[in-house]
């Protein structure tokens, strides 16, 4: 029996973000801002990552932090290229989303000696981190799904504030 095709990051959170018709989306960065991120960094996106950044590159962050402009129906915001910033005391690991309903960050790693392209989730710095998948791709599928293998040991209750939300 024939599996059908795995889909991309960007193919899954297209089509779950279309169905978001308010959500706005980031401008795609281009080749050389890709580059310059990198070099500046001395990093290198997983191909998976760096096909996201270059198609999609997040949601717009606002900077009135009480504003829900760019935060997508389940509570998460995914930030551009430009607002990346690295996980404190995680070297090569980087944040590019958070679930603002539970103040809980994601980061990737794009450090190329670690454990390039898994994603982790932090609460309380590195101590409190788990890992969330091990790629992009791998965490695009557990957001769309809503998996509880995203939110880790969260509270059930703010858990349950996101149910619901997103489809």
């Amino acid at each position: 029996m024939r599996q059908p095709p795995t889909l991309s990051a960007v193919e899954i959170l297209e089509r779950h973000w279309a169905k978001q018709a308010s959500l706005k989306r980031c401008v795609a960065a281009s080749p050389d801002e890709i580059s310059a991120f990198e070099t500046k960094h001395g990093v290198s996106l997983p191909s998976d990552f760096r096909e996201y950044i270059a198609h999609l590159n997040g949601t717009p962050t606002h900077p009135d932090p009480e504003s829900w402009d760019g935060v997508e129906a389940g509570g998460f915001e995914f930030y551009s290229l430009a607002a990346l910033y690295p996980m404190p005391d995680a070297y090569g690991y980087f944040v590019f989303c958070s679930w603002v309903i539970g103040l809980l960050p994601f980061a990737i790693c794009l450090n190329q000696q670690g454990r390039h392209g898994e994603v982790i989730a932090s609460r309380d710095g590195l101590s409190g981190s788990y890992l969330v998948a091990p790629s992009f791709t791998s965490f695009a599928t557990l957001y769309v799904e809503d998996s509880t293998q995203i939110y880790g040991s969260v509270d059930t209750d703010a858990q349950g504030a996101n149910d619901g939300l997103g489809s």
